[in-house]
C-alpha cells in the first residue's frame, strides 16, 4: 500500500507542475490573438456621362430614276435635324438608274470648301451644312424639297439653299432656291427646275449649305427701262448684292424683240443685251431664285438701223 501511495502522490505531483507550467505566462504560448473581422468594401456604382448628339449626322440612301428619295438626318448637337427630299432622277450617267448616296449633315464647314460669303454675300450666315457623294453619275433637273428645323434664335432674316461644285470652284457658291422668310424653328425650300440639267459624276463630294441673309438683296436693273431707236441691241445690267445664280428672262413680244432665254449673275451682276427687231411696245420680265421680279418697259421706234 505505501508503495501505490507513493505513486499515486507522484503523480499527482507531476500533474500539477504540468499543469502549473502551462498555465504560468512566464514563456509559455496562449491561445492565439483573434483579429477583428475584415468589412467587405461596398462597391460605389458610377455612371457613363451622356455625351449627347453627335456633331454630325451620316446616313445612306438609294437616289433612283423612278422615284423620289428622302435622306432624313436626326439631330446633330447644335440642335438641327431634318430631311432633304430628291426628285426622280432623269437619267443615270452610265446607263445605271440609281445611285447609293452617301450625306452628311454638320454645322461646321467641310474642310477645303471656301466659305460661301466669299461669293454670295459677306452678311450671310450659313446654318447648316450637307455633302453628297454619289458612287455612280446621275442627272437631275430639279434642285431637292429643303425641311429643316433648328433650334430657338437660329433663324432669322432670309434664308435660302446654295450649292458648291468641287469640280468648278471658279463658280463659287450658287443659290439654288427660293428664299424664304425665316422664323421659328422651322424652314421649308421648295424644290424648283434647274435652267439647265446639272450632272452629278461618282467619287465628288458635292455640297449644300442653307445659308441666312439678314435682308433680303433687292434685284436691280440699270436703266430701268429701254427705248430703242430701230434695229439695234442695247444692253441692260442686272444686279443683286451678293447674289451668284440663274436670272430668268420671259420675253412679252418675241416678234419685235429678241432676248436671252436665261442669265447667270456672278459676284451679284450681269449684262443681258436685247435686240429689237419691230416697232412697238412690249415688257420682259426679270426674275431670280428667290422669285424676285423686275419689268423692264421696252419701247422701239423704226428710225434708223435695219433688220438684220
Amino acid at each position: 500500500m505505501s508503495f501505490q501511495y507513493n505513486r499515486f502522490l507522484a503523480l499527482s505531483s507531476l500533474i500539477g507542475i504540468c499543469l502549473l507550467t502551462a498555465c504560468s505566462g512566464g514563456g509559455g504560448s496562449g491561445s492565439p490573438p483573434t483579429n477583428p473581422p475584415v468589412p467587405t468594401p461596398t462597391s460605389i456604382p458610377t455612371t457613363t456621362p451622356n455625351p449627347g448628339p453627335p456633331i454630325t449626322s451620316t446616313q445612306t440612301v438609294t437616289l433612283t430614276t423612278g422615284s423620289s428619295t428622302t435622306v432624313a438626318f436626326p439631330a446633330i448637337s447644335d440642335g438641327t435635324f431634318g430631311t432633304l427630299t430628291f426628285p426622280p432622277a432623269i437619267s443615270g450617267t452610265t446607263g445605271n438608274n440609281s445611285s447609293n448616296t452617301t450625306f452628311t449633315l454638320s454645322a461646321q464647314i467641310p474642310s477645303g470648301v471656301p466659305a460661301p460669303a466669299q461669293s454670295l454675300n459677306d452678311s450671310v450666315s450659313p446654318i447648316a451644312y450637307i455633302t453628297m457623294q454619289l458612287d455612280k453619275g446621275l442627272v437631275y433637273g430639279a434642285t431637292p424639297d429643303v425641311n429643316f428645323n433648328f433650334s430657338n434664335g437660329t433663324l432669322g432674316g432670309y434664308a435660302y439653299l446654295a450649292f458648291y461644285d468641287p469640280n468648278n470652284p471658279s463658280n463659287g457658291w450658287t443659290e439654288i432656291s427660293n428664299q424664304a422668310q425665316a422664323s421659328g424653328n422651322n424652314l421649308h425650300l421648295l424644290s424648283r427646275n434647274y435652267l439647265n440639267q446639272v450632272t452629278f459624276q461618282p467619287s465628288v463630294s458635292y455640297v449644300y449649305a442653307i445659308v441666312e441673309n439678314v435682308n433680303q438683296p433687292q434685284l436691280v436693273s440699270t436703266p430701268a427701262n429701254l427705248s430703242f431707236e430701230g434695229y439695234e441691241t442695247l444692253n441692260i445690267t442686272l444686279s443683286e448684292n451678293g447674289y451668284n445664280g440663274a436670272i430668268t428672262i420671259t420675253n412679252n413680244n418675241p416678234l419685235i424683240l429678241t432676248t436671252p432665254i436665261t442669265a447667270t449673275m456672278v459676284n451679284g451682276a450681269v449684262t443681258i443685251p436685247l435686240t429689237a427687231r419691230g416697232v412697238g411696245h412690249t415688257n420682259v420680265l426679270l426674275t431670280d431664285v428667290h422669285n424676285q421680279q423686275i419689268i423692264l418697259p421696252i419701247d422701239i421706234t423704226r428710225t434708223k438701223g435695219n433688220v438684220n
